[in-house]
């Protein structure tokens, strides 16, 4: 796969390049390393992950070899080819004309022929070949947008599936806990029942408690097959064949503080292309102006007579009268276009705005959660489940209620991993939506 790298020319587009570099190495909790940054041409695409494998793997995997990429980067040497066409001047034109050929009377046959041989040229005026050349370099511009912004989409979503797998393997290490100790608790109620120390309705309800163990580890198992099968489709596999995947998912990223944050998104990626297609349909505009102004064909060349062996000079000068087409249809359509861009732009910037901060509200509703359930709750559960044991050892408690004890534990700690998961995901949507990297915001640092 040939993927072309995308160089910006305006300042601007370097700054929103730049950050657009600075969360492609920071998404998350682990850092991308630069091979994921560069550009599947500057090096050897990676071989598909296998065995144990980080996020740092996968990012650069799913960049290096993502099915998804490869249109855009067709399309990035097809808008190269246009702005190279755009430039071109027009062709010159050879002509040629043999009259008075065939005639009756002297101008039978060839006696009389007049043979011209005429070169000529269209002088394109109003600046049309560099506002056409300028409006396809916007193009171009525009489409290596496309490209990164597909590009950290790509690095998005891999985050995501892989944060998703990261907390199904956490899911099927807790649910196999509270299956093992359903399964001990089953043993100890039937050896009671049997010995006549509990009754014989303990045993169904000790059945249950299993059963419903069991189903969740089988429920967990198949989460975790299908995020495994979803992570591996991001770098173009067709199966997983990778053992497992390893990473931190109590280490959360923090919330941002609104000002900053809002700071911050007037350099976001999607801002930034809005601009450059308002320029592009301004260049549009400019030259959809130009083509009112007709151009000029001029030509010169000889004549031969045949006659008398004669030879002239011939000269030719071409003017359309732009009388009726001034090109006002399309000048009126570029200009609407201008005026949609600029609604568009509006109306993204504001939806950009609003999804920025449902996301970090996301991120921070999750970080306030999973910061309660880690010094409360769960302290206070795991307490309680060591005194349930111990008094279960020393014969005070049924083993219901150690297996109640256990679940009420694993409960606690499913809904801690699944507020973990909801923040690491609301913070990958939060940097592909802004553009931004939250570890350097959160250190104080601003892209400028």
């Amino acid at each position: 796969m040939n993927l072309i790298p995308w160089r910006p020319k305006k300042s601007s587009k370097a700054k929103a390049q730049r950050g657009l570099q600075r969360l492609l190495a920071l998404l998350l909790p682990l850092a991308l390393s630069p091979c994921a940054l560069a550009h599947p041409n500057a090096a050897p695409a990676p071989l598909e992950p296998s065995g144990v494998v980080t996020l740092r793997d996968a990012l650069a995997a799913a960049v290096a070899r993502s099915p998804a990429l490869g249109a855009f980067s067709a399309e990035l040497r097809a808008r190269e080819a246009l702005t190279l066409q755009a430039g071109l001047p027009p062709n010159p034109e050879f002509r040629t004309a043999v009259e008075n050929v065939g005639g009756s009377g002297n101008r039978q046959g060839f006696q009389t022929t007049e043979t011209t041989l005429l070169l000529s040229t269209v002088i394109e005026l109003g600046g049309k070949r560099a506002k056409r050349e300028r409006l396809a370099a916007l193009g171009q511009e525009l489409a290596g947008f496309d490209y990164e912004a597909k590009r950290l989409e790509v690095l998005s979503r891999t985050t995501k599936v892989f944060i998703r797998v990261l907390a199904a393997q956490e899911r099927i290490t807790m649910a196999a806990r509270l299956e093992r100790v359903a399964t001990a608790g089953m043993d100890a109620v039937s050896r009671s029942v049997s010995a006549g120390a509990a009754p014989a309705l303990e045993t169904s309800r000790a059945r249950i408690t299993l059963g419903r163990a069991q189903l969740a580890l089988a429920l967990a198992k198949t989460e975790l097959e299908t995020a495994r099968a979803q992570l591996a489709a991001s770098w173009g596999a067709e199966q997983a064949d990778f053992a497992k995947v390893v990473g931190e998912l109590a280490q959360l990223p923090e919330p941002l503080p609104e000002a900053r944050l809002l700071d911050a998104l007037r350099d976001a990626p999607q801002l930034v292309r809005w601009r450059s297609e308002r320029r592009a349909g301004e260049a549009a505009l400019a030259l959809e102006a130009s083509r009112a102004i007709p151009d000029v064909a001029v030509g010169a060349g000889g004549r031969h007579f045949s006659d008398n062996k004669d030879n002239a000079l011939v000269f030719e000068l071409s003017i359309p009268l732009p009388v009726f087409d001034r090109n006002q249809g399309a000048i009126a359509a570029a200009q609407a276009g201008v005026d949609k861009t600029t609604h568009e732009a509006a109306a993204s910037e504001i939806a950009l705005y609003a999804a920025v901060h449902e996301a970090n509200q996301r991120l921070r509703a999750a970080h306030e959660q999973a910061t309660s359930l880690r010094t409360n709750l769960l302290p206070a559960a795991r307490t309680g489940h060591i005194n349930t044991v111990d008094a279960f050892k020393r014969g005070l408690l049924r083993p219901l209620d150690l297996i109640e004890s256990e679940r009420t534990l694993v409960e606690l700690e499913g809904e801690y991993l699944i507020t973990l998961e909801a923040g690491h995901l609301a913070a990958a949507d939060l940097e592909q939506l802004a553009g931004l990297s939250l570890s350097e915001l959160s250190h104080g640092e601003h892209r400028r």
